[in-house]
């Protein structure tokens, strides 16, 4: 709870200190995993989009691939910016930032099923408010663990999701083009 409401003194505790663990960050990622997945069935049925019929529970590993690719993509700009966290660091901060959006999915889920369709923007506000409290907490956490300046944390955040984007288009080209010689193959295959 330091880290969210004391950014940069929390952070630095959890650099310098040593306060910080991977295992409490990890599983704050499994906490948030597992409640982004009671959210997704348990929220009240005018807000709720999900269909139950298609659900799937590896829908939320999406969280747990994005906080490893942004892990990955963060240390890889920073080790070129001359960054001083170390990955283990980064991980760690990234998973104690993931603690708003925890609580935000708790009181979301609560709310909307007292809440009526006309009070959903009170929801979206609660919603908003997570996200924009989550990325300050990114946002502290990098300039604080490579010791960076805002402006320089501000590029390295831009370049960081430039990279992701990459190796997201890389990912998605290499998965197609096994599927395509998959599909070459296997007619091949028959025939023979």
């Amino acid at each position: 709870g330091h880290c969210c409401t004391h950014p940069m003194d929390g952070f630095w505790d959890l650099k310098r200190e040593k306060r910080g663990t991977v295992l409490s960050a990890t599983i704050l990622l499994l906490i948030c995993m597992a409640v982004n997945a009671v959210s997704s069935l348990g929220t009240g049925f005018i807000f709720n989009k999900t269909e139950l019929e298609s659900y799937s529970i590896f829908s939320v590993l999406y969280i747990a691939l994005a906080v490893a690719l942004w892990t990955i993509c963060l240390w890889c700009v920073t080790t070129l910016m001359n960054g001083e966290g170390t990955g283990k660091e980064i991980l760690t901060a990234v998973g104690y930032c993931l603690l708003p959006l925890i609580f935000a999915n708790i009181l979301v889920m609560l709310l909307s099923n007292t809440f009526s369709l006309e009070e959903s923007t009170f929801l979206l506000y609660i919603d908003g408010f997570a996200y924009l409290w989550t990325g300050f907490l990114i946002f502290s956490a990098t300039a604080v663990i490579h010791q960076f300046s805002a402006s320089k944390t501000v590029l390295v955040i831009v370049l960081t999701v430039a990279v992701m984007v990459i190796l997201v288009f890389i990912g998605l080209l290499c998965i197609s083009l096994v599927q395509q010689f998959l599909a070459f193959v296997q007619p091949v295959y028959s025939e023979l």
